[in-house]
């Protein structure tokens, strides 16, 4: 048999013993999320119901595989599974040849990076296997330095056009300046181009927002997970015919906070990425709370390395957090669906925002830590504002929305201790650096196990303006209502799994 190994994809080709293909289609298979109230399961479970199913046919389960037949014989998958086919065959003991069918990287010399980069001693190992398999994933815990380990490999793979992506402008503007400050091209610095964010600008490398790639190359942008369409760049016509051209030629391709791959946004790049050899994502939670993990191992294969935070605190690297579940037992009456009762337990309660407001104050005023409230819904942010005095508030959207340079002036602001309070929404839960941060308060409460470990991630990093910092405050909040109460025993299940993380509650913090 024949493995033809391309950029996007690989195809199995020769005579497929029909267990051999079962176990190919079950093994890179999902179940896709929410099938249940699909048109596809109705109609099987009503047809079904009247015995008027086909002959051995079963009503739709939601399972969807990854691989597709080839016409004239085969399976098609994507090449980011290439270790699972070879996986299988070997199970089987069918003997085969790989046909690597990729373009030799066109790679230019002279690329390095300023002496002012120093590699910690657990990032060496990661880059080179890196380079060495040319596509992985990096699950590096916030504050483990992922982004500097990929601005070696870029400078160290010397293969060009290369592509940066990130989930929204805060990063999109940090992973640029990071970019210009360490690489060089025969010893001196490099411009960096920047897509998104009201610019445009293509570089040998290039830092570009998800939203913005999406839409040239699509004309549409899918909303992935709780995050809102922050970049709205409106390129012109010729912009977008020369940006796609551009993300189909370059040779690597990067993507931040990775695990939100599998969402159809970034299938759309990946898919499109027709010369991109190298392929990395990054993550400190590389994975999926619907399921959907191997479409990210489908992007860019399987992991490269696995440095938690609990690693990193024991290095020294990270503080430990010392996390408070204050539980709220209240009756405030039913909601018709989850967003009402959102709204009444979490945005419009008023004792719930005084306690939250009250936390803000004792820490970043009455002891003046610098301390940021994570809410979801903009409009929850501007009630708490109305709360806490001196408070800045950072969104995308609502009354108080501010622009990504305003952001970053109020970040900045925050880093040099001249603001001490910050409301934000999901924005921050990601990327954003603010080691300053002591005191985290987690007011929008939440399922997802990812940004449960982003969100901590962002106040465990050492100030080294403040060599005192030696712990992070985290407030979280457990609502024993409908909905909520699942909610924060999902997140701190996951928060549980590092071990170096202080879990213990407050039970007598409200109750009404």
């Amino acid at each position: 048999m024949i493995i033809r190994l391309g950029n996007v994809n690989l195809s199995l080709e020769g005579d497929i013993p029909s267990e051999v293909s079962d176990e190919i289609r079950k093994t890179l298979s999902y179940v896709f999320p929410g099938y249940e109230f699909t048109a596809r399961y109705k109609q099987d479970q009503m047809l079904a119901a009247k015995n008027l199913l086909p002959e051995g046919k079963r009503p739709w389960d939601g399972v969807k595989t990854v691989t597709r037949w080839k016409r004239g014989g085969g399976i098609i998958a994507p090449t980011g599974l290439y270790s699972y086919m070879k996986e299988i065959l070997n199970k089987y003991n069918i003997p085969f040849r790989v046909l690597d069918e990729r373009p030799a990287p066109d790679v230019t010399g002279g690329w390095s990076t300023s002496d002012e980069l120093v590699l910690r001693d657990y990032q060496t190992g990661p880059i080179d296997e890196g380079l060495n398999r040319q596509r992985g994933v990096l699950q590096v815990a916030t504050g483990g330095g992922k982004t500097l380990m990929m601005v070696v490999m870029f400078a160290r793979a010397g293969v060009f056009p290369a592509i940066f992506y990130v989930p929204n402008c805060d990063l999109l503007i940090q992973a640029h300046d990071m970019l210009e400050k360490f690489v060089r091209k025969d010893g001196k610095p490099v411009k960096v181009g920047m897509v998104g964010g009201g610019h445009f600008d293509l570089q040998p490398i290039t830092v570009a927002t998800i939203q913005t790639a999406e839409r040239s190359l699509s004309g549409l942008f899918t909303k992935f997970d709780e995050l809102s369409t922050d970049d709205k760049t409106d390129l012109d016509t010729s912009q977008k015919t020369v940006l796609n051209d551009f993300i189909r030629s370059c040779q690597m391709v990067a993507i931040d906070e990775a695990h939100h791959t599998s969402c159809e946004t970034i299938q759309t790049i990946m898919n499109n990425s027709h010369a991109a050899r190298y392929r990395f994502g990054m993550s400190a939670s590389p994975w999926r709370d619907d399921g959907l993990d191997i479409l990210i191992e489908a992007a860019f294969g399987r992991k490269i390395c696995e440095i938690s935070a609990s690693f990193l605190i024991e290095k020294g690297y990270l503080v430990p957090p010392l996390i408070t579940f204050n539980h709220f037992n209240q009756a405030l009456g039913p909601a018709g669906n989850f967003n009402s009762h959102y709204t009444r337990y979490v945005v419009e309660n008023e004792a719930r925002n005084k306690f939250i407001a009250g936390e803000a104050i004792k820490y970043s005023k009455d002891k003046g830590l610098p301390t940021i409230i994570l809410v979801k819904w903009s409009r929850h942010g501007e009630i708490l504002a109305d709360l806490i005095e001196d408070c800045e508030v950072l969104t995308s959207s609502g009354k108080k929305k501010r622009s990504p340079k305003k952001r970053k002036k109020v970040l900045d602001k925050m880093r040099s201790r001249e603001v001490k309070c910050i409301i934000a929404t999901t924005l921050l839960d990601e990327g954003v650096d603010v080691p300053s941060a002591s005191v985290g308060i987690f007011a929008g409460g939440g399922k997802s196990s990812t940004r449960a470990l982003q969100r901590v991630g962002r106040f465990i990093r050492p100030d080294l303006i403040d060599p005192n910092k030696k712990n992070a405050i985290i407030v979280e909040i457990a609502d024993h209502t409908k909905w909520l109460n699942h909610h924060a025993k999902l997140r701190r299940k996951i928060l549980k799994t590092e071990p170096r993380f202080v879990i213990t509650d407050n039970s007598d913090t409200l109750k009404l």
